[in-house]
């Protein structure tokens, strides 16, 4: 009965909006559009969102892990799937191999555990170097790859062994090399600068010493609207697509997907009635409500992660409580036009709305406003 309905129409402006600006790049050689479908897409669906792109001459993707690309592969596409995670386990490498992927390796183990598989299938392996300029997730560091020979150790630089290594593996190639950055959605821009310092002085460094690295990434989807200079040959866009991106960062972007539920049942309550769990709304008359068939399953009333350590969120939060003592906190949906109120708690699987003053009876149909990206995976998605 519920289902996504992922609006075309708002997803193509997006799209477009953010093609336009890649064209725009005041570059000579225009960035490549890497799309992020992680997270189904970031809730739009695999299928869904990578139909749209290819149609719209988007066609290199990137997902977090293995199984999310072999998905991809499963449903038929053959482009250039990116894998962002760096990984040494020898059976995820194996189907990154086995299934024509582009490995992150961000370790020297990475790329001969990688070179190891392909020669065992008798494939070249292509891969992006991953670099470490600050996330310290990920990623070989950049500060190990800038340090220049010391006469007081006899350590080799790291750049120079890296260059021995790549010029004795014969079934690995590198394509690419990327780095992430750590603050790119804040108001300032020094964190973010620092990286991007960092990342093109291990260009340089790779080039002088004669290592072809492919194209270069960086700018993930904040960084693609703030900094045109960090679009270099490649962006990563992400949740752009769904319009669902940190507030101010891109102009007319639109929200593409909304939940559709229906009205189960009608009944009517009594003044003084509680409702629901916990008893936190109390009728104040009589009243006609329905009960919808939906929840915090779907993603109705969820937010996503909140940063518990910075003291200015911690502050941030507080003001929002503050606030919620004088405004409308309430939840509200569509029914026929028209917006009801959701009466108390909202449970996993449904909700009880108002329809005191609604024409709406059992199978009506229900709008709601929901994080798409956080609405479980097993409700259908539908593109309308």
């Amino acid at each position: 009965m519920n289902k996504i309905i992922i609006e075309k129409e708002k997803l193509l402006n997006n799209i477009n909006i953010i093609k336009d600006i890649a064209n725009n790049t005041p570059t000579e050689n225009k960035p490549i559009i890497i799309a992020v479908l992680k997270g189904n897409a970031y809730g739009v669906s695999h299928k869904i969102m990578a139909d749209v792109l290819i149609q719209n001459g988007i066609d290199f993707f990137a997902v977090t892990d293995v199984y999310e690309a072999v998905k991809l592969r499963q449903l038929g596409y053959n482009c250039k799937i990116l894998v962002l995670n760096s990984t040494c386990i020898l059976e995820e490498i194996r189907i990154i191999v086995e299934n024509d992927l582009i490995a992150s390796c961000g370790s020297i183990d990475s790329i001969k555990f990688l070179d190891e598989e392909a020669k065992r299938q008798n494939k070249i392996a292509n891969y992006h170097l991953n670099i470490d300029t600050g996330m310290h997730r990920f990623g070989i560091r950049a500060e190990e790859l800038l340090r220049v020979k010391n006469e007081s150790s006899d350590r080799e630089p790291l750049v120079e062994s890296l260059k021995r290594l790549l010029e004795t593996l014969d079934n690995v190639k590198m394509t690419g090399i990327y780095t992430h950055f750590q603050q790119s959605y804040e108001k300032s821009q020094n964190r973010t600068r620092e990286q991007f310092d960092l990342f093109i002085n291990v260009l340089n460094v790779l080039k002088n010493n004669g290592i072809e690295y492919g194209i270069a990434h960086c700018a993930n989807t904040s960084a693609f609207f703030k900094y045109p200079e960090m679009r270099l040959d490649a962006a990563r866009i992400g949740s752009a697509f769904t319009g669902r991106c940190q507030p101010g960062i891109a102009k007319n972007l639109k929200k593409v997907g909304y939940l559709e539920s229906r009205i189960c049942e009608t009944r009517y309550l009594k003044a003084k009635d509680k409702v629901f769990y916990s008893g936190m709304y109390t009728c104040k008359k009589d009243m006609k409500v329905g009960i919808v068939e939906a929840g915090y399953f779907e993603g109705f009333d969820t937010i996503g992660p909140k940063d518990k350590f910075k003291f200015s969120n911690k502050l941030r939060t507080l003001k929002y409580v503050l606030l919620d003592f004088f405004r409308d906190t309430n939840n509200y949906v569509a029914v026929n036009g028209k917006r009801a109120k959701v009466l108390g708690r909202i449970g996993m699987k449904n909700f009880v709305i108002d329809l005191s003053n609604i024409d709406a009876e059992v199978n009506d149909a229900v709008r709601i406003d929901v994080g798409i990206t956080l609405c479980n995976s097993e409700v259908p998605r539908e593109l309308l």
